[in-house]
């Protein structure tokens, strides 16, 4: 039944989300085309919102994605999908998956028009493939591979939480104490989650006893919290950061997860 659901997923939002995609991909090439032109102020001004726009590709689909989810989930198409023969947390999976799929497509899909962006930027003046490639090359180095992949990796971990985090809680905003707010109430709950996530960030920062070494770019254990606040205190630059906040995406998407299929099996009122 899973795969039966998420199919319906693909067919009733996959041609809004690649059209989306596509206005964006063809918003970013226009501007890129602009940039190429000889006109200074002109063309370094789009040639920065093409790059904006690529990179911001992931929002308008998650966007959408979250106005579907919450429109047949809790809108007037409601009704039907609770009217399935499925549990909620089956529909709340196959719906979270979609999202994964197309997240992950938009972090397939950026890089590649940045590198194609870069590319024609460069041909102007001779540039090549292999010379954005080289670019690239160096950032690693000067990163650190290592450093580097961990960062995207986290990036899109993080992403993919976030993701979760959102639909759980418009989900745990739908629950019967809370339906007369409307959509008011998954709004106040992404608030309270943002303000949630920013202090547990801070305070597993400093508390979780798992950092950085900037310098020698390695993990590092102890305490976390001392050299933070010395390089405040100093004003100077931190040589060790806590990576404890990492992990609080994971955390909230796993309990907020749970929360949301209580809602959506025992809990949910549409209006």
């Amino acid at each position: 039944m899973f795969t039966t659901l998420l199919g319906q997923e693909f067919r009733s939002h996959g041609r809004t989300c690649l059209v989306v995609v596509g206005l964006d991909v063809l918003t970013g090439l226009l501007l890129t085309g602009f940039g190429m032109l000889p006109v200074p102020v002109l063309g370094q001004s789009c040639a920065t919102l093409a790059m904006i726009t690529f990179g911001a590709l992931p929002v308008p689909v998650l966007c959408y994605l979250g106005f579907a989810y919450w429109q047949t989930m809790y809108g007037r198409r409601g009704y039907f999908t609770f009217a399935l023969p499925v549990r909620g947390r089956q529909i709340f999976a196959a719906k979270l998956t979609h999202a994964g799929i197309w997240t992950l497509a938009c972090f397939v899909v950026v890089p590649a028009m940045l590198f194609l962006r870069a590319w024609l930027l460069g041909l102007p003046g001779g540039g090549t493939a292999g010379d954005v490639l080289d670019t690239v090359r160096g950032l690693i180095e000067v990163t650190g591979a290592r450093f580097f992949w961990a960062g995207v990796a986290i990036m899109i971990f993080s992403t993919l939480c976030l993701v979760v985090e959102c639909a759980a809680v418009m989900s745990i905003g739908a629950r019967s104490r809370w339906n007369r707010l409307g959509f008011g109430a998954p709004v106040i709950g992404l608030v309270l989650l943002e303000l949630v996530n920013q202090v547990l960030s801070v305070l597993s920062t400093f508390l979780v006893p798992v950092g950085v070494d900037l310098v020698e770019r390695r993990i590092v254990h102890g305490d976390m919290a001392t050299p933070l606040l010395e390089a405040i205190r100093t004003n100077g630059d931190p040589t060790v950061i806590g990576i404890g906040s990492v992990f609080i995406p994971f955390l909230l998407a796993v309990i907020l997860a749970v929360w949301a299929v209580d809602s959506i099996e025992h809990h949910t009122s549409l209006r």
